[in-house]
């Protein structure tokens, strides 16, 4: 009776678990391109050209039908490449980024629900800057790398659209109100490396936009 018993017991708690726990995330490819056309007694025109990738999975826990705890990790691509006369520019930013979050619902109406999530992130990365330079006729390589190393708090508002009982719609208001800070290392001498730090603090208008994610109830 009494293997019966923790057996049901069991069970009841992997189906609670199971209903209340969500998985899904941000994936994301684009392509684009910026066109600068300067004048002169000859008119140059020059394109750089983008490629964006973003694999950034997400799994989460419904604590109730007001709150949830969750937490978002994955990659971040970006490269540009602006060809000039008799080479090209190229630069590239690899991060790795790391965002649990505590989420909030205040309104919640029959298939939609306004949220907050306060947010901390983390992100390692790496910048790879490659140029030529100008040596009379020849022209070398040259590449340039820095390490990156960010970390963030922020309220991110959001809204949850829910068709079915398993899948929901989620769209965030870009970053948010919060504080931002990074810190980039560039080999510099003999001496060390060269450091940038940035601290940003308020509503994030740079990036801010709407991102839009999947997630399935399991």
């Amino acid at each position: 009776m009494k293997k019966i018993m923790m057996t049901l017991v069991a069970a009841a708690m992997a189906t609670t678990m199971s209903a209340q726990l969500y998985v899904g995330g941000e994936l994301g490819l684009s392509f684009g391109q910026t066109k600068v056309t300067e004048p002169g007694l000859v008119t140059a025109t020059g394109k750089t050209k983008t490629t964006t990738v973003k694999i950034l999975p997400e799994i989460g826990y419904n604590l109730n039908e007001k709150m949830a705890v969750g937490v978002a990790f994955g990659y971040d691509f970006n490269k540009n490449v602006t060809p000039l006369a008799s080479y090209d520019v190229t630069s590239k930013t690899n991060e790795f980024v790391f965002k649990p979050y505590f989420r909030y619902y205040f309104v919640k109406w029959d298939k939609v629900g306004l949220f907050a999530d306060a947010q901390f992130g983390m992100g390692f990365g790496k910048n790879t800057y490659e140029t030529y330079e100008d040596e009379g006729i020849f022209y070398y390589p040259v590449s340039t790398t820095s390490k990156t190393t960010s970390f963030s708090f922020a309220i991110v508002p959001g809204i949850a659209f829910t068709p079915c009982e398993k899948v929901s719609v989620v769209a965030k208001l870009g970053d948010g109100l919060g504080y931002w800070y990074k810190q980039t290392k560039t080999p510099y001498s003999y001496y060390g490396d060269k450091k940038t730090t940035s601290n940003k603090f308020g509503l994030d208008l740079e990036t801010l936009g709407l991102t839009v994610g999947v997630y399935f109830t399991l």
